[in-house]
């Protein structure tokens, strides 16, 4: 099992700030995190306590506290943008290797072309 860093910045906050608002885009698949590492899962789900990548393929993240507040301003998206800036840290499992794998075959290297991941293996 490796890890993924994933920067939410401020950028992130802004492009993701209307999803689930009266109506935009749904929560699971536009929201600051799934925006942030769409580059490698372009169909994840994200929710509070995993990730998903097909009906079968999940797995964990740390971030449950910043999509809990970022889903409970989904009434007012201009305050998303006064998150601050932080760091949700996914568990990437052999299983998601292998299906990134098929995928992407050169994933590491799409991961560290983009400045708000970062792999981490243990």
């Amino acid at each position: 099992m490796i890890k993924l860093k994933v920067k939410v910045t401020k950028e992130i906050l802004k492009e993701s700030m209307m999803c689930g608002h009266d109506g935009y885009e749904g929560v699971s698949s536009n929201c600051a995190v799934a925006l942030a590492i769409r580059e490698i899962f372009p169909k994840v789900r994200v929710a509070r306590r995993y990730f998903r990548l097909s009906p079968i393929v999940s797995s964990q993240h740390d971030g449950r506290d910043f999509i809990k507040q970022f889903d409970a301003l989904s009434g007012t998206p201009e305050k998303r943008l006064e998150l601050p800036e932080t760091v949700v840290t996914l568990d990437i499992t052999d299983e998601i290797i292998d299906h990134l794998s098929t995928m992407i075959p050169n994933y590491e290297e799409v991961v560290n072309a983009q400045p708000h991941l970062e792999l981490v293996k243990l």
